[in-house]
């Protein structure tokens, strides 16, 4: 027991960095947009879809990884899943059309879809019985810090440089990654345990029952919001009359909240363990932020800040969730379920929000689309609360 206790936080540094890399290969297109429809000759809302296309395999391939994940163990769904992500990044870096460019997110997308769920399951596994509030807050300071470095230093190198130099540097990061996925995870005893016996999907699927969809579809509002404020954040900025690091730094402020505070939001949870609670004030909170940026686009700095704090709230709480929901032999499949539903709505929002600014000519109303989605998405996790309160 000593030395599983002291193995799990190796594990949780590997799967940590893992899931830093995979933000720093997904949120690289957002700050070399506007380099990208000027070589390229895109609209807005085609630029919107290279975003999307490395998180709509997610939609359709997070159930069948959550199973894979639960009757082959993680191990091996990781390496495949970091191997096919170090691929489509390649492929990017070398594509001189923007059919290439899709077909290299997409195939990122493919590899991503798998990871994004082999990776709190690893999680659950190790953490489940004690501590999963701070392993979780752990775990979601890792996507922002690595949103950070994408949106400050992409756009930098890639106006200094060329677009392909951030592109190939997250290819060279992602092959890291997967050397230390390899070095450092291990399936843990319990696992080995409880691997699921059958593959029959549907039958996984009914035995992760309904509440686990409700926290999925508000993953799915949260993320389509937010991941469309990070795509266009960036050039939205910039044609406010930012320069491309003041345009990066603001448009990556949500996350230095979530930085210094997930961790402590975990250790809150676990502490509190109103889970749903710390859930709808995160996503009120960031559907506000959304809301004021563009009415007081001068105090966009502080706002953006203030969301981050928000957003730090609904992260680790709401993917300590599945811990409670569900026992271990199906989390890859819960997990799969809240996966796929924000893969939808990542593809989705991102697509919405670029269609609004070619319609309407300005970011307005994609910010006020961001909103709405973001604040729909306390409606099921207070249906769960409901329901649990009934039950009592």
């Amino acid at each position: 027991m000593e030395l599983t206790d002291k193995y799990r936080w190796k594990i949780i540094a590997a799967v940590a960095f893992c899931y830093l890399i995979y933000a720093v290969v997904v949120q690289n297109i957002p700050p070399i947009l506007g380099i990208l429809i000027d070589t390229f000759h895109i609209s807005h809302t085609e630029a919107g879809v290279l975003m999307s296309l490395a998180l709509f395999p997610a939609i359709v391939l997070s159930l069948p990884g959550g199973l894979l994940a639960d009757r082959f163990g993680v191990r091996i769904t990781g390496i495949v899943a970091l191997a096919t992500m170090i691929l489509g990044t390649v492929i990017v870096a070398m594509g001189n059309s923007y059919f290439v460019l899709s077909l290299g997110r997409l195939i990122i997308g493919l590899g991503a879809a798998v990871l994004v769920v082999a990776l709190p399951k690893i999680i659950t596994t190790w953490f489940a019985r004690r501590e999963i509030g701070l392993a979780m807050g752990v775990y979601h300071t890792a996507f922002p810090l690595g949103t950070i470095l994408a949106l400050n230093f992409a756009g930098i190198l890639a106006y200094g440089l060329g677009w392909q130099v951030p592109i190939w540097g997250s290819a060279v990061l992602c092959a890291v990654a997967l050397l230390l996925f390899i070095v450092f995870i291990r399936e843990a005893k319990s696992e080995q345990s409880e691997t699921l016996k059958s593959g029959n999907l549907l039958g996984a699927i009914k035995e992760a029952g309904w509440k686990i969809w409700c926290v999925g579809i508000a993953w799915a509002l949260f993320g389509g919001g937010t991941l469309a404020y990070f795509t266009y954040a960036p050039d939205y900025f910039i044609s406010s009359g930012r320069d491309v690091a003041q345009a990066g730094l603001i448009a990556s402020a949500p996350m230095f909240g979530s930085i210094v505070l997930a961790a402590l939001v975990g250790m809150l949870v676990d502490r509190v363990r109103k889970k749903w609670l710390f859930a709808v004030i995160g996503l009120a909170g960031v559907a506000l932020m959304l809301f004021l940026i563009p009415q007081f686009t001068n105090y966009a700095v502080l706002l953006a800040i203030s969301m981050g704090i928000f957003v730090a709230m609904f992260t680790p709480a709401s993917f300590a969730m599945p811990a409670d929901m569900l026992p271990e032999r199906v989390r890859g499949i819960g997990f799969g379920i809240i996966l796929t539903c924000l893969g939808l709505g990542n593809a989705l929002g991102p697509a919405i929000a670029g269609m609004c600014r070619d319609v309407t000519g300005n970011y307005w109303c994609s910010f006020m689309a961001m909103s709405v989605m973001v604040f729909l998405g306390i409606i099921p996790i207070v249906i769960v609360r409901a329901y649990k309160k009934t039950k009592k």
